[in-house]
């Protein structure tokens, strides 16, 4: 009886797999097709790819201590791609100097040669971080493909942006977080800081991981030490010691519409503010310092939340605490949305515990990402916010039970 039982589980294992590599061929013609045709139509000098390269013109130049001057900028941007298509004249470059660096090779080509190596080399990083995503976050390969038609992903190659090296600093975060391994989750924290709207990850990391006094102590000594270094490498590129403050000051001129940062397209909460100052007609409220009033408190309360339920899995956790920094945050566009894949990743794995979560990591896949897309990001927000808050407090500890017990008795026969 026990030897049917065993031959049967071993058949539909067999054939699960089967099935599972002719999805596995059919997306990945269908990616194949998307980014070729999407490569085909788009205009390559309206991709994000022109401020990146802007900075590197600059700091090749010499003229760094510039670089958040947006005068210089415009000048910089004008001669690389032409007349720009933003109100402002500029798609301006808003993040740390280091960042450029990578593109001072590209700036000896055309941009339109520099374009379709960086979209190459985007493609292959992220098979790179999908193939690597497998073992890490224990997945199926199909889970980890099936990401290459996330729209954000594509909005990031397509784009020309740099935020699937965001997506791998999260990745080796949780493989950090995995190890408890503090002093290095502390170095690798500082990394956040290439894009600061990304630091509010860190007090997640430190609710999941409940470090006790001194992993705590070596936490924050590779925290220190790593933005110590990163602020020097920065300062000394820049060759100023006002890096900071000019830097901090371009950020907050810039947050507008003429330089790029559209409230309705932000996928977080500017976006549900910005449709509020619409709906009461007071379109003259600063949507950033309105934004943080209303952030602060939901960010409070979904640190509030985790504390609570931090007997869950740690990669279950670390998967909702994605979907937090995402949402509750200032800055965040299409192309930093991709860090998403995380979450949905993880939730594949959990997909047999509750019909409840494939829909949820569905919607958070497919419908809210083309809304984001189609100018009502505040949807996108208030979904993925309400998906962050649901799946923490659904209980999962009787159904994992449950599923282990099932299997090792199973396969024990």
């Amino acid at each position: 009886m026990f030897g049917s039982v065993k031959k049967g589980y071993n058949k539909i294992q067999r054939m699960t797999k089967s099935f599972q590599a002719l999805l596995i061929a059919a997306l990945l013609i269908t990616s194949i097709s998307i980014y070729y045709v999407s490569y085909s139509e788009i205009n390559k000098n309206q991709t994000d790819l022109k401020m990146l390269m802007t900075a590197a013109l600059i700091i090749r130049n010499g003229d760094a201590s510039n670089l958040y001057n947006l005068e210089v900028q415009k000048e910089y941007q004008q001669s690389l791609i032409g007349k720009s298509s933003e109100l402002g004249g500029v798609l301006p470059f808003r993040i740390l100097p280091i960042a450029a660096l990578p593109y001072m090779p590209f700036t000896t080509v055309s941009f339109q040669t520099a374009y379709l190596i960086i979209y190459i080399l985007n493609l292959l990083f992220i098979l790179c971080i999908l193939s690597v995503s497998v073992k890490l976050f224990n997945i199926t390969k199909l889970a980890a493909l099936g990401q290459l038609v996330f729209i954000p992903v594509i909005a990031t190659v397509i784009t020309g942006q740099n935020s699937f090296v965001m997506l791998a600093i999260y990745c080796v975060l949780f493989f950090a977080l995995s190890k408890r391994n503090f002093g290095l989750l502390g170095v690798l924290a500082c990394l956040l800081f290439l894009k600061p709207q990304h630091v509010l990850l860190i007090p997640f990391i430190l609710l999941i991981a409940q470090p006790n006094k001194k992993a705590l102590f070596r936490f924050i000594a590779g925290l220190s030490a790593g933005t110590i270094i990163l602020f020097v490498l920065n300062t000394a590129i820049y060759k100023d010691i006002t890096f900071i403050f000019d830097y901090s000051k371009f950020i907050l001129n810039t947050e507008y519409s003429i330089y790029g940062s559209s409230p309705e397209y932000n996928h977080s909460l500017l976006a549900v503010v910005h449709l509020t100052a619409r709906i009461f007609n007071t379109q003259n409220m600063n949507l950033v310092l309105y934004t943080a009033a209303i952030g602060i408190p939901i960010y409070l309360l979904a640190l509030a939340n985790l504390r609570k339920h931090k007997n869950k899995p740690v990669d279950f956790l670390f998967g909702i605490s994605v979907i937090f920094t995402i949402i509750i945050n200032l800055h965040i566009t299409a192309t930093d949305a991709s860090v998403l894949v995380i979450p949905i990743m993880i939730l594949t794995k959990y997909f047999k515990f509750s019909y409840k979560i494939p829909l949820l990591a569905w919607i958070l896949f497919m419908p809210l990402p083309m809304l984001g897309l189609g100018g009502f990001a505040w949807i996108f927000a208030l979904g993925a916010l309400f998906i962050a808050f649901y799946l923490l407090r659904m209980n999962l500890a009787d159904n994992i039970t449950s599923e282990k017990t099932t299997n090792q008795a199973i396969l024990s026969q």
